[in-house]
This record gives C-alpha cells, sequence and structure tokens, in this order.
C-alpha cells in the first residue's frame, strides 16, 4: 500500500522500491507485480513492465487487466496483431471492458480492417458510454467510412465528455472542429 500511495504522489523510484520489498516478502503476490508493471509501464520501463506483467500472469492467469497492459505494451511495439489477440484474451475474461474494446479497435484500424475498428469502438462506447476516447474514435471512424450521421453524433458526445478534463482538452477541440467540417459539408 505504501508503493501504491508513493505512485499516487508521482514517487514511482520510492513506489518501485516498497513494491519489490513486498515482493521479497511474498513473491507470489500476483496483484504486487501488476502495480509495479505498471509503474514500470507510466516511466517508459516497457521490457520491465511486460517482464512483471508476465509473472504476474504466471501467478494469476484469471486477471483480465493484465492481458489488457501487455495488450497496450504491444500495440505500442507495432505488434498488433499480438495486441489483437491480448485484447482477446481481456474480451473473453471479462467481455464488458470498454477500454479493451477500443484499443482493439485501434489495433484493426492500424491493420486495415476499418469495419471492425468501428464495431470494436460502438461495443466500447455501448459499455461505457463515458469513454470520451472511444466517442472520438467512432467518429473518426465513421467519418473515413463516409458515414457522416454517425460520425457527427460521435463527435458531439466525445466533445461533450472530453471537454469536461483539462487533460482531454486537446481532443475535445478536435471533435468540435470535426463537428463543424461535417456540419458544412452538409450543408
Amino acid at each position: 500500500n505504501l508503493g501504491l500511495a508513493y505512485n499516487k504522489a508521482n514517487r514511482q523510484p520510492e513506489a518501485i522500491v516498497q513494491l519489490e520489498q513486498a515482493l521479497a516478502i511474498n513473491p507470489d503476490y500476483a496483484e504486487a507485480w501488476v502495480e509495479l508493471g505498471n509503474i514500470y509501464h507510466q516511466m517508459q520501463r516497457l521490457d520491465a513492465a511486460e517482464g512483471a506483467y508476465r509473472h504476474a500472469l504466471s501467478l494469476s492467469p484469471s486477471l483480465e487487466g493484465i492481458y489488457y497492459n501487455l495488450g497496450n505494451i504491444a500495440l505500442g511495439r507495432g505488434k498488433v496483431q499480438e495486441a489483437i489477440a491480448f485484447y482477446g484474451e481481456t474480451l473473453s475474461r471479462n467481455p464488458s471492458f470498454a477500454d479493451a474494446y477500443n484499443n482493439r479497435g485501434q489495433a484493426y484500424e492500424v491493420v486495415g480492417d476499418l469495419q471492425r475498428a468501428m464495431g470494436q469502438y460502438q461495443y466500447a462506447v455501448e459499455y461505457d458510454p463515458g469513454l470520451g476516447g472511444a466517442w472520438f474514435n467512432l467518429g473518426s471512424i465513421s467519418e473515413r467510412l463516409a458515414q457522416s450521421q454517425i460520425a457527427l453524433s460521435a463527435y458531439r458526445r466525445a466533445r461533450d465528455i472530453l471537454s469536461q478534463t483539462s487533460e482531454y482538452q486537446v481532443f475535445a477541440n478536435k471533435a468540435q472542429q470535426a463537428i463543424e467540417r461535417l456540419e458544412i459539408n452538409d450543408e
């Protein structure tokens, strides 16, 4: 818990020390391995993060979040098919994991499977209607597929959700620009 508190206070080196001490006491504590992996991932130490996640997976293969995290690392490294498989494992364990649908949609976009990507984004917003990034992605893919009414509606939802958080304001602005572009084209 001290490691988690340090991480929350953006004191990652101290968090790592505390988690490593906890794992020295109980090396079979899968959740501590996951947290250690999360911190390494935040620090962009992807090899260390992947190692921690894989260790956690060996201890507790039922934790769907581990597969999701491994999918994110794989997607970030351009290993798209591996990412898709990890997101699939996540969803087989938790079929309502909206972020996994969203990220699998992004992976499908990378390989050019736009219809599947759109379906993933639709699942994401169905399971979590407050997931602004998924609404933005749904708007973008719908626009690319020339489905302007779906795109317009999705961008509006994205703008409304994303504008509520300052760190997502850039995407809220992009959604607004897309709305204006689509409205002009509809005239």
